[in-house]
């Protein structure tokens, strides 16, 4: 793993990389935020300045986690009160982007239902249709085989009718087609209720997420190129500490007095000197040897 240290110019690429996801992610968050008030706010004087308000509050969350991240270690109170305070409104934006989902998915499914009420109600006048044309196709062929002159006339006009008819069914049968093409699965036919909406919770807290965590990473690696915040390799780092600790345990330690300085022949215990000479440097004199001693000179 290579322990040296990013230069600036990256971490300012990867900050700038970061900050357009999480402003990509504020964008999401507002936009959810005006189709639930489009769904849900049927005054059209009071949806605008909800809308602004919503803007606001996005902006205002993804702002207040990159100065949290980019501020010093000094503001350590300005950060956390501002980190309460994007916490608080991610949890409101998760609620309301939960909410606008739930509406979108509320008219798509009434929507649905509508056009497969439709569907089946067409389908039934198309079968009645159907019946009554065979019905009047058969009473046609019968009288067109009668010997009476008028049965006969009334026989072919029953034919023309069913012909007719034959054509309307027709564009009957097109518009139903064309209204089962239409119809489309919603997310509570295919998952459920239950489903759905723990779907939609789980968007929108990953969206709200995804925008926090990107503007504080966004701001801290903007904070990282600062001189006072470069980060040392992890080498560096340890043998620094290590000094560190070295030179305290030194500083602790008590300081030993070097011993005086003697010659080789002055000893401690051959000196007639009182102890608090030898403090001073100076050289005791020997004893003269005893008269029984053993060296060769002394001997007769």
């Amino acid at each position: 793993m290579n322990s040296l240290p990013m230069p600036p110019s990256t971490l300012r690429i990867l900050a700038a990389l970061a900050l357009l996801l999480g402003l990509a992610c504020a964008v999401v968050n507002g936009w959810f935020f005006a189709l639930g008030l489009d769904r849900l706010e049927p005054d059209a004087t009071a949806r605008t300045p909800l809308l602004l308000a919503g803007w606001l509050m996005v902006a205002t969350e993804h702002v207040a986690v990159g100065l949290a991240a980019l501020l010093p270690a000094a503001l350590a109170g300005l950060r956390r009160r501002l980190l309460w305070l994007g916490l608080a409104l991610l949890t409101f934006e998760c609620v309301s982007m939960f909410t606008a989902q739930r509406a979108l998915e509320h008219v798509n499914v009434v929507a649905t239902s509508a056009q497969a009420t439709h569907a089946a109600d067409l389908r039934a006048a198309i079968d009645s249709q159907r019946a009554t044309l065979e019905q009047l196709r058969d009473n046609g062929t019968r009288q067109s085989e009668s010997t009476n002159g008028w049965r006969q006339h009334l026989g072919a006009t029953a034919l023309r009718d069913s012909l007719a008819g034959q054509q309307q069914l027709q564009a009957l049968e097109s518009e139903l087609a064309a209204l089962q093409g239409g119809i489309r699965p919603t997310l509570t036919g295919v998952l459920g209720e239950s489903g759905a909406s723990a779907f939609a919770a789980a968007r929108a807290l990953l969206i709200g997420v995804m925008g926090l965590v990107l503007m504080g990473a966004a701001g801290q690696l903007w904070a990282a190129t600062r001189p006072e915040s470069a980060v040392q390799p992890a080498g560096s780092a340890a043998t620094g500490a290590n000094r560190h600790a070295r030179a305290n345990s030194a500083q602790a330690l008590p300081r030993r007095v070097p011993p005086p300085a003697t010659t080789a022949g002055a000893t401690r215990a051959g000196s007639n000197w009182p102890p608090w000479s030898l403090l001073k440097g100076q050289i005791p004199p020997k004893r003269p040897p005893r008269p029984n001693s053993d060296l060769p000179y002394l001997k007769t």
